[in-house]
């Protein structure tokens, strides 16, 4: 509330006049109803609009190039090379 300029008076009369609670706190000082409410419709919007952009983007990625959705990408670590990496650092170490 404080870095939006608010106090309790200015969100409790909010309140009174109909806005809702989430509302009240998170509208800047000043804003009426109608815009805070535009704001967020267009924000909205804009979301829905980025995350179909999203989707078409990764179908057509995966229409382009299946093989990169078919195949793990990340290879976990075996058991040799954990032992081997590890031996060879404390090696190092000891040797220093």
């Amino acid at each position: 509330m404080k870095k939006k300029g608010l106090t309790p008076e200015i969100v409790r009369n909010r309140v009174a006049k109909g806005w809702e609670l989430s509302e009240a706190i998170d509208a800047p000082f000043g804003m009426k109803l109608n815009d805070y409410r535009e704001i967020q419709i267009t924000k909205a919007l804009e979301r829905e609009r980025e995350m179909a952009r999203q989707r078409r983007k990764e179908a057509e990625l995966r229409r382009k190039k299946p093989h990169l959705f078919d195949v793990p990408q990340k290879h976990s670590r075996d058991p040799y090379w954990f032992n081997v990496t590890y031996n060879q650092m404390f090696k190092k170490w000891s040797e220093a």
